[in-house]
């Protein structure tokens, strides 16, 4: 996907340079990602495949739920109809303050996957593999909590996932056609930061997160995160694959920010991730170290 290192891949770099003059790229305009959840009811013991589809185009793909001793595989289908290739879904790092279980339930298992990037389509397959004892999931208890406008049931602390498995499907932004791509620079001087484009420049909406940064004193550490999925996606899509990524973890996942603090595509774009840069700390590094992180795209 965005940040991958193999088949699709970004890469998180950290904020240990300052952000050179304010890069060319222009604003695009206010766009919203869809969210759409769809309940996998039903799901027992061994390996269960579902198909989804929707008439709306979506791109991107996550679970969340009852996770524990579970492994997820997506695979998109294209135009022509055939299938493409299945990608493993990687669990999301939880921060200890993020929503959910009580912490002395942390160790029940993870909660929620990274999105997977498949490409356009309007029809997935999901492979789910559970204990063969596992109790059959049941449909999310939701009427008031799930607000028909949301297009999803948002995690709180009052509410948190509930004994359930649940598929995001994410329909990112598109670039507006007029938009043109103008290659990084290839080579920069040692101690010279790369071109960062802004949050503002990638179209975040503030209003999604909530709290405010918190700051270390220095840089000790760095974490490189991957994603997973496709690598096939233009240098124009890879804005709105970020705005998807911000949604889902504020929004879904409850993060009130994204959780990474730059996410880098395969063509070397660098993308503002948690607000506040610098030794801000991001969600996805809290748990080793509490120093700032670079996330990663595929």
């Amino acid at each position: 996907m965005l940040v991958t290192a193999v088949a699709a891949t970004v890469v998180i770099v950290s904020w240990v340079l300052n952000r050179p003059p304010h890069s060319t790229h222009e604003r695009p305009p206010a766009q919203d990602t869809q969210l759409v959840e769809k309940p996998l009811i039903g799901l027992g013991g061994g390996v269960t495949v579902r198909e989804l589809t929707q008439d709306t185009p979506f791109s991107l793909v996550a679970l969340t739920g009852d996770l524990a001793g579970t492994s997820t595989r997506v695979r998109a289908k294209r135009p022509d109809g055939s299938w493409g290739p299945w990608y493993q879904a990687e669990y999301e790092t939880a921060a200890p303050d993020a929503p959910g279980p009580d912490p002395a339930d942390a160790g029940a298992g993870p909660r929620s996957t990274d999105p997977v990037f498949v490409g356009s389509t309007t029809t997935v397959q999901i492979a789910v593999t559970r204990p063969v004892d596992a109790p059959v999931t049941q449909a999310p208890v939701t009427a008031e909590a799930n607000p028909a406008e949301l297009g999803y049931r948002p995690a709180t602390k009052e509410q948190p996932f509930g004994q359930n498995i649940s598929a995001i499907l994410i329909s990112p932004p598109q670039a507006p056609a007029r938009t043109q791509w103008t290659p990084p620079t290839g080579v920069t001087m040692p101690g010279q930061a790369p071109p960062i484009i802004s949050r503002a420049e990638w179209g975040a909406d503030e209003s999604l997160r909530c709290g405010s940064p918190q700051y270390d004193r220095a840089v000790r550490a760095a974490v490189v995160h991957h994603t997973a999925g496709s690598n096939d996606y233009s240098p124009l899509e890879s804005a709105g694959i970020v705005k998807a990524i911000y949604t889902y973890h504020s929004k879904t996942l409850g993060w009130c920010d994204i959780a990474y603090n730059a996410l880098v595509d395969k063509y070397g774009q660098v993308f503002e991730g948690s607000a506040g840069a610098s030794p801000n700390r991001s969600r996805h590094s809290i748990p080793a170290d509490s120093t700032a992180t670079p996330g990663a795209w595929r």
